[in-house]
């Protein structure tokens, strides 16, 4: 494990912590988000439900004060007639009574409704900030783990199978967009080829009209309406071959016959000849339209398969991302542990034992020994002259206080063993030369 690895995560430590921290508080936001989904869709159903019974208790409610009021108003005096009216007035009552009860039950569910949309905007809320703080810890992690990790050849290894995970989930999602634009195409060459087959049914109409009672208004129509269709045909062939280009899966389009010709009848004046041309233009349109139906349901087949590929390969990755997410958070709580446990072991033998490794002077109140006996002789003495030599022994000085004979008068007091024993006596300092 390399220092600098060490150095980012004492570094970032603290950041850390603060994300798992935060993600803590919302990492169930997805499952509850998921879960309030599916109960306002439960909901809804209900409500829809007691709606459709309060408006059918309304139509019984009415139904049913209508004949109480015939019944009422065309009253008979024998005993018959009596007890039908008492059994209206009950059934009018349980009505009503019904109807209040789906009223009070459309308000609670109303009620229930409105709070769980309101705990639903709040959950997504979380879910962002969820996706949020997640995407930052990875970034964190991407950081750090960038590259090699000395030491984790798991976490390398993983790392290499989320970056093939996510280079198929790229290429079958570009897959899957260009089976869209295909199906798209496809679809308005569909839809084109629809209208102009509608438009040759019209223009069939005004031609067998014109078998009968031909007119100059209905001629124009009818050739407007042909050249409509013209047009309509003539912007198929490109869309099929924009769709070719997306996918190479989709087949090439025959032509048309309306596209090269249009049925006129400056070319035939025979009304039933013209018929005929404009019947096989709406045949050859009927079965291009055909083709281009099934080349759209194959196309949709097409976006159906890759959209199931997509989803496997997003579902692929996303779980080697999570391992690979709980991994390095693994590997970053035992790093940061074990640097914590070094900083903690340096600094209790740092505050401990470095007494014993401080290389001090002893002190003067220092107390020696019971048997010390301390023996004092002076410095050898060193005259300061040009070359600092020592001076020989039998060397004698008259003016010197410590030539031989003023030797013979000096003498060194000696102190007995026994005036030391329970006393302090400070160190002596050495003798300064020349003195």
């Amino acid at each position: 494990m390399s220092l600098s690895f060490d150095k980012v995560i004492a570094q970032t430590e603290e950041k850390h912590s603060e994300l798992l921290k935060a993600l803590a508080e919302v990492e169930n936001a997805p499952e509850e988000l998921v879960a309030q989904r599916k109960k306002i869709a439960e909901l809804q159903v209900q409500v829809e439900e007691n709606v459709s019974k309060v408006e059918k208790s309304k139509k019984e409610k009415r139904s049913t004060s209508s004949a109480f009021k015939i019944g009422f108003l065309l009253r008979r005096t024998n005993s018959k007639g009596k007890e039908k009216d008492h059994e209206a007035s009950s059934s009018s009552v349980e009505s009503v009574q019904e109807a209040d009860r789906e009223r009070e039950r459309q308000a609670e569910l109303d009620q229930s409704l409105r709070e769980a949309l309101g705990e639903r905007a709040s959950l997504e809320n979380k879910v962002k900030e969820y996706e949020s703080l997640k995407a930052k810890l990875e970034a964190l992690y991407d950081l750090i783990f960038n590259g090699p990790t000395p030491g984790f050849p798991a976490e390398d290894q993983l790392e290499q199978q989320v970056a093939a995970a996510k280079a198929v989930q790229e290429r079958v999602h570009a897959a899957l967009e260009a089976e869209r634009r295909a199906f798209e195409c496809i679809y308005k060459a569909e839809k084109t080829m629809r209208e102009c087959r509608s438009k040759l049914k019209d223009a069939l109409q005004f031609a067998a009209t014109s078998l009968f009672a031909s007119s100059r208004s209905s001629e124009e129509r009818e050739a407007s309406v042909l050249h409509s269709a013209q047009n309509l045909a003539r912007q198929v062939q490109p869309l099929i071959r924009e769709a070719q280009q997306f996918s190479p899966d989709v087949k090439p389009l025959e032509s048309i016959s309306l596209v090269r010709e249009v049925p006129s009848r400056a070319d035939t004046r025979d009304g039933d000849a013209f018929y005929g041309k404009v019947k096989s233009a709406a045949s050859d349109v009927q079965r291009v339209h055909l083709m281009l139906s099934d080349e759209r349901q194959a196309a949709s087949g097409r976006v159906s398969t890759a959209k199931a590929v997509v989803e496997s390969a997003e579902s692929t990755l996303s779980q080697y991302k999570k391992e690979l997410l709980a991994l390095r958070q693994t590997i970053y709580q035992e790093v940061a542990a074990k640097m914590r446990e070094q900083m903690d072991s340096h600094q209790g033998f740092t505050g401990d034992e470095d007494v014993d490794y401080l290389d001090a002077p002893p002190s003067y109140e220092y107390e020696p020994p019971t048997m010390f006996v301390p023996t004092f002789s002076p410095s050898p003495l060193v005259i300061p002259n040009k070359c600092y030599r020592q001076l020989p022994s039998s060397y004698s000085d008259p003016s010197s206080p410590v030539s031989s004979s003023s030797q013979s008068t000096f003498s060194w007091t000696v102190t007995s063993p026994t005036s030391t024993i329970h006393s302090r006596r400070p160190r002596p300092l050495p003798r300064p030369p020349g003195t």
